[in-house]
């Protein structure tokens, strides 16, 4: 039995408790799966329950910097936005082990401060840095730091995630910080499931292990594809050649 159908956001959903059609309409780009879900009646409602424990992140430095105070969203908000509202909500040791966490992997900050404007309802935080005198608004913190915080900040603000995405570490970052940070979550993904989007050689290197990437391709029959490859056979061309996994990803060893 189908139960939705969405084109360009418009279409419908089977409501089993109507025995009926519900017309749906939402922005072309949000999921259909969601939107039907709001009932309880929905046939895939668990599923959809399930899905939206994922929290997928590409925090975005521009909006990192203004303050987006009336965003909604459970936790930090994929792009970010709400990074200063989320860090003024928590409590001082969840706060201590995200600034702990992104000082391994970049050396700063020393201390974070978010504050509430209350005459204007908005958040933001100011940041100590080792050697200045006088602490940096959100405004004037760099780009790295800012994506790296907001990142340490979801890792540490989903317990309830089942799968997080994060798209592009190697973004804004500083090259040599990135063998940190992948470490970093090789410790945490025990705990919950990571999946990590790169275009970064560095990244790759850092991984060094083919059995957890996986090549994403165009193909012009079936759109996206991706391909687990053969880990073993790239393991031994590894070993043969004395080349690191991003090198051998540069060489197009896995045919990109």
């Amino acid at each position: 039995m189908q139960l939705l159908e969405a084109t360009g956001g418009k279409g419908w959903w089977w409501s089993g408790e109507r025995g009926e059609r519900v017309p749906l309409s939402q922005s072309p780009t949000s999921c259909a799966l969601a939107a039907a879900a709001a009932d309880a009646s929905f046939p895939a409602h668990d599923v959809a329950q399930f899905i939206a424990r994922w929290g997928f992140f590409d925090p975005n430095p521009f909006l990192l910097r203004r303050d987006w105070s009336s965003v909604e969203a459970r936790g930090l908000d994929h792009y970010g936005r709400n990074l200063a509202e989320t860090l003024y909500g928590l409590d001082d040791a969840t706060r201590e082990r995200i600034l702990q966490a992104t000082r391994a992997i970049i050396g700063l900050p020393e201390a974070i401060e978010p504050r509430l404007a209350e005459e204007e309802d908005r958040f933001y935080f100011l940041q100590q840095e080792a050697g200045l005198e006088y602490r940096v608004h959100q405004m004037g913190v760099s780009s790295g730091t800012l994506r790296m915080l907001a990142l340490m900040t979801a890792l540490h603000t989903s317990p309830e995630a089942k799968l997080i995405g994060i798209e592009e570490p190697e973004n804004y970052v500083h090259p040599a910080a990135l063998s940190a940070f992948v470490e970093y979550l090789g410790n945490v993904r025990e705990n919950i499931q990571l999946v990590m989007t790169t275009h970064s050689p560095l990244v790759l290197d850092s991984l060094g292990d083919p059995e957890v990437v996986r090549v994403v391709r165009r193909d012009e029959r079936r759109g996206t594809v991706v391909e687990a490859g053969n880990a073993e056979g790239v393991r031994r061309a590894l070993e043969a050649s004395g080349f690191g996994l991003g090198e051998y990803f540069q060489t197009r060893g896995f045919g990109n």
